[in-house]
Parts: C-alpha cells; sequence; structure tokens
C-alpha cells in the first residue's frame, strides 16, 4: 500500500512542476523510493545513504539541473516519510498504535482547521503560500488536535496525557507545514489540485500534504 500511494504522490509531484511523468527520471527516482522502504522493511538501514547517494549521482548525469533538483528533493520528500512509516510499523513497539496516533492527529488537524476557519475567518495565516488558511483555522486545528491527541492517549494508555498534548501540539504544528509547503509548490506552479482523482479533494498529494511532515516529526518524539 505505502509502495503504491509512493507511485501516485510522485506522479502528482511531478504533474505539479509540469514534469513529464513515466520516464527515465520518473523511475529512478521512484525506484530509490521504493527500495528504500524495502531495504528498511528488512532492517538494511546502512544502505540507505548509498541509495540516495546513487541515485542523485544518476540524476545529475541524465537530466538538466532544473530538473535535477526538483527530482532529488523528491526523493527526500516521498522517501522518507515513506521509510520511516515502514519502519514504525515494522520495527517499532507499538509502532502501528503510534501511526494510528498520527493518523488520529492528522485527521483531527483537518478537520478542526476546516470547520473554525470556515465558522469564524478572520485573517489570513500566510496568504502568500494558501489563501484560505486563516488564523482561527489555524488555532482551531491546534486546539482540536491537541484535544484528539489526549483523548487517544487517555483511552489507549499509549501516552501520557501531558505528552499527548504536548505531542499533539507539535505533529499538529508540523502537519499544518506540510499543507502550507505543498500550497506554496502548486502556487508556485500555478495550479489548484495535485490531480483530480478525488472529486472536491483534489489528489493523493492534497490529502496527504501534512502527513508528509508530520510522521517525520512523530519519529523524531518516538524513537
Amino acid at each position: 500500500l505505502i509502495l503504491f500511494a509512493s507511485f501516485i504522490l510522485l506522479y502528482e509531484y511531478y504533474h505539479i512542476f509540469n514534469m513529464r511523468p513515466f520516464n527515465v527520471n520518473f523511475y529512478i527516482t521512484y525506484s530509490v523510493v521504493a527500495i528504500t522502504c524495502i531495504l528498511t522493511y528488512l532492517n538494511y538501514l546502512d544502505y540507505i545513504f548509498f541509495l540516495f547517494l546513487l541515485g542523485f549521482i544518476i540524476l545529475y548525469i541524465i537530466t538538466s539541473k532544473t530538473f535535477f533538483l526538483y527530482s532529488t528533493f523528491s526523493i527526500i520528500y516521498f522517501a522518507l516519510p515513506s521509510s520511516l512509516l515502514v519502519f514504525l510499523n515494522h520495527n517499532v513497539v507499538n509502532g502501528k498504535v503510534a501511526i494510528l496516533w498520527l493518523f488520529t492527529i492528522v485527521w483531527a488537524t483537518d478537520t478542526f482547521g476546516y470547520i473554525t476557519g470556515k465558522t469564524f475567518k478572520g485573517p489570513k495565516l500566510i496568504k502568500l503560500l494558501s489563501p484560505n488558511k486563516t488564523w482561527s483555522g489555524f488555532v482551531g486545528a491546534i486546539t482540536g488536535a491537541i484535544i484528539s491527541s489526549i483523548f487517544f492517549c487517555y483511552f489507549t494508555n499509549y501516552q501520557n496525557l501531558y505528552k499527548g498534548a504536548l505531542f499533539g501540539f507539535l505533529i499538529a504544528l508540523f502537519s499544518i507545514l506540510g499543507d502550507l509547503f505543498e500550497s506554496y509548490l502548486k502556487r508556485k506552479n500555478n495550479k489548484k489540485d495535485s490531480s483530480a482523482w478525488l472529486p472536491g479533494h483534489g489528489g493523493l498529494l492534497d490529502r496527504l500534504d501534512g502527513f508528509l511532515f508530520a510522521i517525520v516529526i512523530l519519529s523524531l518524539l518516538t524513537l
């Protein structure tokens, strides 16, 4: 499922930058992402750095300078969170609970942010990056994430409530940063959505942009 999702995410990333998918450049990039996940699953973590280095060298040789930057960044953008998700699921005690906790916080961030933003409106958060996000939505997103995290920790005993509140805040913050970052990429390239595969929601990248950042901070907090 992770490998399939990574393929779709990379396709949509190429669409944002108006790069032609399904070429040599695309498949080399995806191969690095996929092999990174497989190496993580097999616990061959020492080889990942050399895999990244090899991928960067090949892309540098076969692509233009502009596309090289976009392609090499996409390796980090997708390989890092994907492999961390595999690692949490396969190598960490209570890793599956941590992943469910992460989804709970990210979904709460999106849901409460949308509801409070639409209800109270008010000043824009960062209009240059995302014209629709407001400070009221930001506050609602953080508050909803903290409350959801506390409830999750209370009923599962995964973390104490103080850590639940603190980690909920940090994960929500990084989820919002991931959302803003993807919004910046789309605005930079005059795109409204990463794709039209999910009617009313855009693409898979539009749904998982916050998760890509949130999985990294979760890993730093729990590993």
